[in-house]
C-alpha cells in the first residue's frame, strides 16, 4: 500500500516561525480564475492560517469583479457568525452542510446556481459521518454539482480517504 504524504501549511502563530505563511499570501484572485470544474481542488491548511481571509479577501472580490457567485459551506454556526458583515450576501451564500442535507431530505428545489462551493472543515463528511446519518446527502450535492469546488481542512487524510468518491480527481493546491 502506498503511503500519501500530505503537506499541511503550518500556523503562521507556531513558535520558531520566521514568517507567516498567510494563504491570501499564496493565491490570488487569478488562482481562483484559472480553476475548472475539472477538478476538486484541496487546500490543507492549519488553524490561523487564514482560510477565511482567503475567501473574504481574495475570492469575494474576483467573484465581484467577474460577477459569479459562491456557496459557503461549513459544519458549525459560529463560523457562519464570524463572517456576518464580511461577505456580501449578494455573492457568497453562507450556509451549513446541515441545511443543504434538508433541502436535499426534503426534496426542497434548490434555485440557486453558483460557480464555486466552498467547502470549510470539509472533513465534515467523515468525522460526523459518526454522528449523523445525513452527511452523504450534502456530500453528493456537492460531487453532483456543476460549480468548482474547493475542499478546504486541517486535516487531510480525512479527504483523502475521499479521493476515489469524488466525481472528478482532487487536486490539492
Amino acid at each position: 500500500m502506498n503511503k500519501v504524504k500530505f503537506k499541511v501549511i503550518d500556523s503562521p502563530t507556531e513558535k520558531g516561525k520566521a514568517q507567516p505563511n498567510y494563504l491570501s499570501d499564496r493565491f490570488t484572485e487569478d488562482s481562483f480564475a484559472h480553476m475548472t470544474t475539472d477538478y476538486m481542488y484541496a487546500i490543507y491548511s492549519a488553524p490561523d492560517t487564514g482560510k477565511t481571509t482567503l475567501i473574504t479577501n481574495v475570492l469575494q472580490p474576483y467573484l465581484k469583479r467577474t460577477g459569479k457567485k459562491a456557496l459557503y459551506l461549513t459544519s458549525r454556526l459560529a463560523i457562519i457568525a464570524q463572517l456576518k458583515g464580511k461577505v456580501d450576501n449578494s455573492l457568497i451564500t453562507c450556509w451549513t452542510y446541515q441545511r443543504i442535507e434538508e433541502y436535499v431530505e426534503s426534496s426542497r428545489p434548490f434555485v440557486d446556481s453558483y460557480d464555486f462551493i466552498i467547502c470549510d472543515e470539509a472533513h465534515y463528511f467523515i468525522e460526523d459521518a459518526e454522528l449523523t446519518t445525513k452527511t452523504d446527502l450534502s456530500f453528493n450535492f456537492i460531487n453532483s454539482s456543476n460549480a468548482v469546488v474547493l475542499l478546504m481542512t486541517g486535516t487531510p487524510e480525512y479527504i483523502e480517504c475521499l479521493k476515489d468518491s469524488w466525481s472528478r480527481p482532487l487536486k490539492v493546491l
